[in-house]
């Protein structure tokens, strides 16, 4: 954890945040057993006010995928705790073979699905993916970055790599530091001896987390979408290194969910002092809920495109307050 201080005119909050959160897509889990986790929270909150001068502790986002964080409660007076559901996440549950997999998914999918394949193989193109390896990797993360923004660009969307300021040296950095451990699984997926697109993600434990992709309209050319059989060669993957999960981060996609996505609750978790400091977390964050609507959901999203304006690099206090927002 880290102490951010945020200041919103001439109001300041000292957060104590999980590094890197902020900056990235993923949602985490309380290394907590469940049934400890009022107990564990009073003791890390106690031990958090000896070494920090803060007004907030902030868990955000927390998964729903294995904890029901809303029963969450103080075990005392001296702090509140306060419990919010967030956006929602779509997770897979991994079967452990192809077929089983389809059969999770809408009949009307599952037959697309096939006709995607079978039409590749009608004609008689060969589809492969593979994992990019140590002495590929600067190359291949330049060119996925690439694809990557030229595709949302396209659409008038600034990508990934522009709208998150520093994203493309931090994911560079992260998955180089990555490799050696075999965690990153960067997919590169080729149609005869062409790359067609990429799958960055990353694989901890019995969940395979999928960042973001990219890919080119050479399959789309042919009548076929790239989003199904770049998630067929991604549940490949999962089966033969025996995941559990594919967590495809924040955000309701319907596309994600005609493939048998399922939704799961992120919780915003925050502790602090109970005292007339909460009158000011209170307004702090009520302020910043102000902005995330004014500035992300009605000046980007909305009036933007409208107007045609590309959007550029995110505003950094919308970065570092949105998901303490109330």
């Amino acid at each position: 954890v880290y102490l951010d201080i945020v200041s919103l005119g001439i109001m300041k909050l000292r957060i104590i945040k999980f590094i890197g959160i902020d900056y990235t897509f993923i949602s985490v889990g309380l290394p907590i057993v469940r049934n400890k986790i009022n107990e564990t929270l009073f003791i890390l909150f106690k031990e958090l006010t000896k070494h920090f001068n803060f007004h907030l502790v902030s868990f955000v986002p927390l998964s729903g995928l294995f904890n029901d964080y809303s029963n969450i409660k103080s075990l005392d007076n001296s702090y509140k705790v306060q419990v919010n559901k967030k956006e929602e996440q779509t997770i897979f549950h991994i079967e452990n073979n192809f077929e089983n997999q389809l059969n999770k998914i809408s009949k009307q999918e599952r037959r697309r699905m096939r006709k995607a394949y079978k039409e590749i193989n009608d004609l008689k193109l060969e589809l492969k993916s593979r994992i990019i390896g140590k002495d590929e990797f600067e190359n291949e993360f330049d060119s996925f970055v690439n694809m990557h923004q030229e595709k949302w660009q396209n659409f008038l969307k600034p990508g990934h790599f522009k709208a998150w300021p520093h994203s493309y040296q931090f994911h560079k950095e992260f998955a180089k530091s990555q490799i050696n451990n075999k965690r990153l699984k960067f997919m590169k997926i080729i149609l005869n001896d062409q790359t067609i697109g990429y799958k960055y993600m990353f694989h901890f434990q019995n969940t395979l987390y999928a960042f973001l992709d990219a890919h080119t309209k050479i399959l789309e050319s042919k009548h076929i979408q790239f989003y199904r059989v770049g998630f067929g060669e991604q549940v490949k993957l999962a089966i033969n290194e025996k995941i559990k999960w594919i967590d495809s981060m924040r955000g309701t996609y319907k596309h994600k969910m005609h493939l048998g996505g399922e939704l799961y609750h992120m919780y915003n978790l925050c502790l602090y002092k109970n005292n007339i400091i909460f009158i000011k977390i209170f307004i702090f964050r009520k302020l910043t809920r102000f902005i995330h609507i004014l500035y992300y959901k009605i000046i980007r999203n909305k009036a933007f495109p409208k107007i045609k304006i590309k959007p550029k690099t995110l505003w950094d206090l919308w970065i570092r307050t949105y998901m303490i927002s109330k």
